[in-house]
């Protein structure tokens, strides 16, 4: 699936000047409906979830809302590394840490994991800050997914669930049945 990218470059803004605009919470998801993205968002905490395909693999982006910070955190899981495949995906990492304006990290040497930090304080428009480093997030990981999973080389069991999640998310998505559903 590819993600859609709103064809006007203004964002809606909710701040002026030196007044902050949105908490960042309410932020995404403005974003994410001008951009014309599904999500999913938890009203718990506020974090949304965007399911999606990247060559072939399916991938959720995660958007961590912090109010009080005034900042965001965009992250997906790629893909489980299997242990021979350990070196080659370290060094893969290392090279893209040092290429693109994103942490690539391999946690406890089991997952390859991607993030992008949104600072907001000062931020009069956090919609449109959260809006290009999403859509620079996404343009990264469409650069890099094919590289980071080939590195990876496993079959992916968790793909197969993953997808399956997926499907169900976007079918949820087109038929709202719930109050949790944006």
């Amino acid at each position: 699936m590819d993600m859609p990218v709103s064809s006007s470059n203004h964002f809606p803004s909710s701040g002026t000047g030196d007044q902050p605009g949105l908490p960042a919470s309410q932020a995404i998801s403005k974003t994410l409906e001008h951009l014309h993205v599904r999500f999913l968002r938890d009203e718990g905490n506020g974090t949304v979830v965007v399911p999606t395909t990247l060559h072939g693999h399916p991938t959720m982006i995660f958007m961590q809302p912090d109010d009080q910070k005034r900042e965001v955190l965009i992250f997906a899981r790629l893909t489980d590394v299997a242990p021979s495949r350990r070196t080659a995906v370290a060094l893969l990492i290392a090279d893209l840490n040092a290429r693109f304006q994103a942490t690539f990290a391999m946690p406890r040497l089991e997952f390859i994991a991607v993030d992008v930090h949104v600072e907001l304080s000062f931020c009069a428009y956090p919609e449109a800050l959260i809006g290009l480093a999403f859509i620079r997030f996404v343009g990264i990981l469409r650069e890099t997914c094919a590289d980071l999973m080939s590195a990876a080389q496993i079959e992916n069991p968790l793909a197969v669930n993953l997808q399956k999640e997926i499907d169900e998310i976007l079918v949820a998505i087109e038929e709202p049945r719930g109050s949790d559903l944006v």
